[in-house]
């Protein structure tokens, strides 16, 4: 709630800044998005994604991973408690974040894709709908997306998925979290019983975001659509899809939907 000096302040300096240009300090313990690396929620956060990847994803100390979306590295440092570091790879398309977390883990191989994107790389070089990351065919046995796609539009999670399937080994699984819209998640949404609570008010042809004005601070999309992009790209869902607390899943093993999936040993 504000007080009678917030209201005050005019609009537009109420503003929070994009997702790229978070700021952290020793005195701040938010965990701003799970990027903050001085917040408990920073190690807690990089913990409970490596539990998801080893209780349910099948990761062990001979995986090869690519963290897709590191941040500034909660996964990259509770991953060395399972994986050699040579089995990791990162990348983000924020550069500022990527050389945070080089900093803190030098060892660790991440890199910057210059990917455009309206929150976190304004302005990127490379089209959010057809660049490649720099990594070979068949690469990795495991590629993880924790905290990426609720900030992009169906387009871009779909060319997401077409280069995870490029870069995953026959038989390797992905596993990413978002925010799914069915009958039950938008019956919570409209009657504002969702346990953030999300305030999904602007409808788009291809999902669901909280705000008009930067639709990727947060974005909902179909489970509808995204099964049917999963499968075009030949992928097969484990299910359950485990629905996150944020709907009050009895499902939930963290706070947005946890979607796995792998790929055919034909790929």
């Amino acid at each position: 709630m504000g007080s009678n000096t917030d209201a005050q302040i005019p609009k537009d300096l109420k503003r929070p800044p994009l997702l790229g240009d978070l700021t952290f300090s020793p005195d701040d313990s938010r965990s701003l998005g799970g990027l903050n690396y001085y917040s408990k929620a920073f190690k807690d956060g990089g913990q409970a994604n490596l539990d998801i990847l080893v209780r349910n994803v099948g990761l062990t100390n001979t995986s090869l991973l690519l963290d897709w979306g590191c941040g500034t590295g909660r996964l990259t440092e509770a991953s060395t408690t399972v994986l050699p570091v040579a089995n990791y790879y990162g990348m983000d398309i924020n550069n500022r974040y990527v050389i945070d977390c080089k900093s803190r883990n030098p060892s660790h191989r991440v890199d910057w894709i210059n990917v455009q994107h309206d929150e976190y790389n304004r302005t990127g070089t490379l089209d959010p709908h057809s660049y490649a990351v720099p990594y070979a065919d068949k690469k990795f046995d495991i590629i993880a997306a924790f905290g990426v796609f609720n900030h992009l539009r169906f387009r871009m999670i779909v060319h997401c998925l077409r280069e995870m399937w490029r870069t995953l080994k026959p038989g390797g699984r992905i596993v990413f979290t978002a925010i799914l819209l069915n009958h039950n998640s938008i019956n919570l949404i409209n009657t504002g019983q969702t346990v953030k609570p999300f305030a999904f008010k602007h409808m788009h042809e291809d999902g669901w975001s909280e705000t008009e004005e930067r639709p990727l601070l947060n974005f909902a999309i179909p489970e509808t659509s995204l099964r049917r992009a999963l499968l075009r790209c030949n992928f097969m869902i484990k299910e359950p899809v485990r629905y996150g607390h944020w709907c009050k899943s009895p499902l939930a093993i963290t706070g947005h939907d946890v979607i796995i999936a792998s790929k055919s040993n034909n790929g």
